[in-house]
């Protein structure tokens, strides 16, 4: 109940009487305990999430952050407020920065993609991100984004590229050496076979037709072997 009391005076200036009148705000009261809830809640989400949440206004510079800033990069809020987020970005992604995400993003109304960040102890920190630009009535336009750490899935993602060119190479490797082998045996095998043909047009002795149809038959069976391999 939300009162109201006015003293009134007599001639000779004492009070006489009091009015007073009284408002029932109870339902007023409830409206702004479920709104503080409600905000309070909100909050909570915010603060305990596992992404990054903040917001910026249309030049870059932070604007609000979420705990989870700290836990990612290292920076303090301090740190952060008032700073814009490329000074947070390796220099070689800047001017992506500038042309590829602000661009966008004021045409498309959101973003998505990658950024990398540096923390504060100097290692890269790959983002993937999904950023929204609001626009209401009576304030700035600003953006709020939410990213989350990748970059694990990135680091394994590069290992695997390695270990695969690695393969290929191996691969590579033998099959240019099967190739080269089966060239260096092949040759001397084609010139005993065509040899072996010509002695087949002589006159021979049984003895030598016998070695001659061993040395053509294990030449033959070397080359279906070469083959193979």
């Amino acid at each position: 109940l939300m009162r109201n009391l006015y003293p009134v005076q007599g001639q000779n200036k004492e009070i006489e009487l009091v009015i007073g009148y009284g408002i029932d705000v109870t339902k007023i009261k409830e409206i702004q305990l479920e709104k503080e809830q409600g905000e309070k809640r909100y909050r909570d989400v915010i603060e305990n999430t596992l992404a990054v949440v903040i917001t910026h206004d249309l030049n870059g510079k932070f604007l609000t952050v979420n705990p989870m800033v700290e836990k990612m990069y290292g920076y303090k809020d301090s740190e952060v407020l008032g700073k814009n987020l490329p000074d947070f970005m390796p220099k070689a992604d800047r001017l992506m920065f500038n042309r590829g995400y602000l661009e966008k993003i004021r045409t498309e109304k959101e973003a998505t993609g990658v950024f990398r960040i540096k923390h504060k102890n100097g290692n890269i920190v790959y983002n993937l991100y999904n950023n929204y630009l609001k626009e209401e009535s009576g304030i700035e336009p600003y953006i709020i984004g939410f990213a989350i750490d990748i970059t694990d899935r990135i680091l394994a993602e590069k290992e695997l590229k390695i270990a695969k060119k690695a393969t290929e190479d191996l691969a590579k490797t033998k099959q240019n050496f099967l190739a080269n082998m089966s060239h260096e045996i092949r040759t001397p095998m084609n010139a005993i076979l065509g040899l072996s043909h010509q002695l087949q047009k002589t006159t021979l002795s049984g003895k030598q037709q016998m070695y001659l149809d061993t040395i053509t038959n294990s030449s033959e069976n070397l080359l279906v072997i070469i083959n193979d391999v």
